[in-house]
């Protein structure tokens, strides 16, 4: 038996889109997909049983993946991600050349900390590594 998929209201907040209207006055969701844009009266008919979300004034947008991102060798100096964060991506997969600062085989230099690009070259296992980052913190997700 399927989980139905639940339908979420947004609302009470700047809702910025994609479309040619650049804003909207509510959002509703079903499951992972955007579903409707309106008013937060025309949403509501569309699905009374909808969870509500009130922004209460909070922005809220889309956010897209980089399915192809090297930001693993730069993300030790520039934890903050500004260049893709202000693209609206919010999500990072890294590792896709084959070459990452981790984890580092022993005798290898790593072959992003031989270009020059802020990344340190570390004796570390992915674990090791992937525990640094989140200690340290960061304004995006790295897979």
């Amino acid at each position: 038996m399927e989980t139905p998929v639940k339908d979420t209201l947004y609302f009470g907040g700047d809702i910025l889109t994609l479309e040619p209207d650049l804003h909207a006055e509510a959002l509703l969701v079903r499951g992972e997909r955007i579903l409707a844009l309106g008013t937060a009266d025309e949403l509501r008919a569309l699905s009374p049983q909808a969870d509500r979300v009130d922004l209460e004034g909070r922005a809220l947008l889309p956010a897209f993946i980089d399915a192809h991102s090297h930001t693993d060798a730069t993300v030790e100096a520039n934890p903050y991600f500004e260049s893709t964060i202000r693209q609206g991506i919010t999500t990072e997969v890294v590792g896709n050349c084959g070459d990452s600062v981790a984890p580092v085989p022993p005798g290898d230099g790593g072959g992003f900390g031989r270009i020059g690009d802020g990344a340190t070259v570390q004796k570390r296992s992915l674990a090791e590594y992937m525990r640094f980052l989140e200690t340290r913190g960061m304004s995006a997700n790295l897979a």
